[in-house]
């Protein structure tokens, strides 16, 4: 009963305001992720008719990028602060996602999607390390289980929409689009806003 009350205590409505700073980036983001990342196999093995070999290269590439972008993120916390580091490294995905869903060359596509994938995937311990640092060490589970629930949730109900925008969406941009640039610029927007809360 005490932990339930603490939740209470948590959840009050003088507090909302923090809630809504700490869990509306996260429901942003999951919401604009849904709308293009569960598709990022079949982008590449529709747009550049890459094999399911390749494709596993280029997820390879992407994941080696991120592990060594994880062992720098420390010395780019202790130059810039928590709180640049994380704004910064999230902002500087957009340019590459935005290549990512406007070019026909595959080299391109796939420097922007490695770089892309690094810098986004360290924002977001980053942007975690943030929100424990100003919540107070009581509402620290709640927090961290009500933004993961904000994130879940809008990637649950954008990835119908993003796979409509896919099926509908070809030609948007002029003949030869396919469908992957619209819902990934949807994603870059809700991005935007997201960095700027």
């Amino acid at each position: 009963w005490r932990s339930a009350w603490e939740v209470l205590q948590i959840l009050r409505p003088s507090r909302w305001h923090l809630w809504m700073r700490l869990a509306l980036p996260h429901a942003l983001v999951g919401l604009g992720a849904g709308l293009s990342i569960p598709f990022i196999n079949l982008y590449f093995t529709q747009r550049f008719d890459l094999s399911k070999t390749a494709m596993g290269l280029v997820l390879a590439a992407a994941s080696a990028t991120m592990t060594i972008g994880a062992l720098v993120t420390p010395r780019v916390v202790s130059r810039l602060g928590l709180v640049r580091a994380t704004i910064l490294t999230e902002a500087l995905s957009i340019p590459f996602f935005l290549a990512l869903a406007l070019t026909v060359s595959f080299p391109v596509a796939l420097a922007a999607y490695v770089l892309r994938s690094a810098l986004m995937n360290l924002s977001q311990p980053l942007w975690r390390n943030l929100m424990m640092e100003i919540t107070p060490l009581e509402w620290r589970p709640a927090v961290n289980g009500a933004t993961m629930l904000c994130w879940n949730l809008g990637w649950a109900l954008s990835t119908q929409v993003g796979g409509t925008l896919i099926d509908r969406s070809a030609g948007w941009l002029g003949q030869g689009f396919d469908g992957y640039a619209l819902p990934m610029l949807l994603t870059i927007a809700t991005y935007l806003l997201a960095i700027a809360l």
